[in-house]
């Protein structure tokens, strides 16, 4: 997976900066699945050519009056060209595109902050043999801040968004999984729209420390698996058309009770929804805690979380099991010792997945390394080689982009 990253920084003047950026991609997948169960025998094999394009430019410049005006935009560009061989053979070109342009202007007055960021969305897709989508919408991120006094402030924002589908999902092929089940592509789904909108109250005096909030997330015309049989066999297959809902209310309270000895204690309530084709909802409780005290080098810490029952887009509800600890941290100039242990009387923990979807259910246990009894002992040691010496940070993409359809 060759890269190639151009960026550039201008001032222009002593009040106006302007960014640009430009990333090029090429990566070579290879995919290969075989499945055998008795007398029947599957095999696929896949190679794709992907491209991705990335350009984005900024433009800021900072006014007199406490304001700030800023351009940004921005392309992303994929194009995907595989080759399908075995049960299905058949050649795949999918290209997808995401054009954005948005205007962002903040002041401060008073108690009072601003940022508002609006601008419009095109985003693009075509499969070859089909027909390309356009989808032109308004895009927004507005951010209010108002610090009432010293103690109290309080903060609204609202941020909007789409998304084209995943591009593995968008394609004609249809891929046997075993002697029962086939996995299918749909080359008809539409976008996706978010919405995410919280307030917050947050207060600070002396000890005490204290925020109260409440979240909206909504994902419409949210892309959801689909089940369904045809001749005989289980077809998964994805599909447009379902919401997804999720209300939040959280309470966290982190007190000094002196210097050394911090508290903090996070609870919540949460809410998810699901409508369309397929209709479920949930109602969850949970929190945290986090005890940490300080003496001399030394850091002591003890720390849990609840249980979470979640209902994921998929859709499906998701248990994970609660996880507690302590350990204790010895810090001394270049030194740094650390010994813990995790989950200490849990055995067995697993996570719990499950959904119905009318002609298809599933329910599954998986054991997670995360989730079970652990100890351990850090040592490091930190090499100071002086000012002659400097570190450039390196950031690496290890992450593999695919429009292959794969049997997960």
């Amino acid at each position: 997976m060759p890269s190639l990253n151009l960026y550039g920084n201008f001032k222009l003047g002593q009040t106006q900066v302007l960014n640009v950026d430009l990333t090029a991609t090429y990566t070579n997948n290879e995919y290969i699945r075989k499945y055998s169960e008795g007398n029947y025998f599957s095999h696929t094999k896949v190679n794709e050519n992907l491209y991705d394009v990335a350009f984005s430019t900024d433009y800021n410049i900072q006014l007199k009056h406490n304001n700030s005006f800023g351009l940004n935009f921005s392309h992303l560009h994929s194009i995907s060209s595989a080759t399908y061989k075995g049960d299905f053979n058949d050649w795949s070109h999918l290209w997808t595109a995401e054009t954005l342009l948005m205007g962002q202007y903040n002041q401060s007055f008073g108690k009072v902050y601003m940022s508002l960021q609006l601008g419009g969305d095109l985003l693009q897709y075509c499969l070859h043999r089909n027909e390309a989508k356009r989808y032109l919408s308004p895009h927004a991120n507005i951010l209010l801040n108002y610090q009432i006094n010293s103690e109290h402030s309080i903060l609204y924002g609202l941020n909007t968004g789409n998304s084209n589908p995943p591009m593995e999902w968008i394609n004609n092929v249809s891929q046997d999984l075993d002697s029962l089940s086939v996995k299918r592509g749909n080359p008809y789904l539409e976008k996706t729209d978010y919405y995410n909108s919280y307030l917050v109250y947050a207060y600070q005096k002396g000890k005490i420390n204290l925020q109260v909030a409440g979240l909206y997330f909504g994902a419409i015309n949210n892309v959801f698996s689909d089940y369904y049989i045809e001749n005989d066999k289980l077809v998964n297959t994805f599909r447009t058309g379902g919401n997804f809902h999720q209300l939040k209310g959280s309470l966290a309270v982190t007190y000094k009770i002196i210097p050394s000895l911090h508290i903090k204690l996070l609870g919540f309530y949460r809410y998810n929804k699901i409508t369309g084709k397929v209709k479920q909802h949930r109602n969850e409780w949970g929190g945290s805690m986090d005890i940490n005290y300080y003496w001399r080098d030394f850091a002591f810490n003890i720390h849990g979380k609840s249980t979470e029952k979640t209902l994921d887009n998929y859709p499906a509800f998701i248990d994970t099991p609660a996880t507690y600890g302590v350990f204790v941290r010895w810090n001394h100039k270049n030194w740094m010792a650390e010994v813990g242990t995790d989950n200490t009387f849990s055995k067995y923990n697993r996570i719990k997945m499950y959904t119905d979807m009318g002609v298809y259910r599933f329910h599954n246990n998986s054991y997670s390394e995360t989730y079970q009894k652990t100890g351990y002992i850090k040592v490091t040691y930190t090499f100071d080689f002086g000012k002659s010496s400097s570190k450039e940070h390196r950031d690496i993409n290890t992450t593999i982009n695919s429009a292959i359809l794969k049997a997960e």
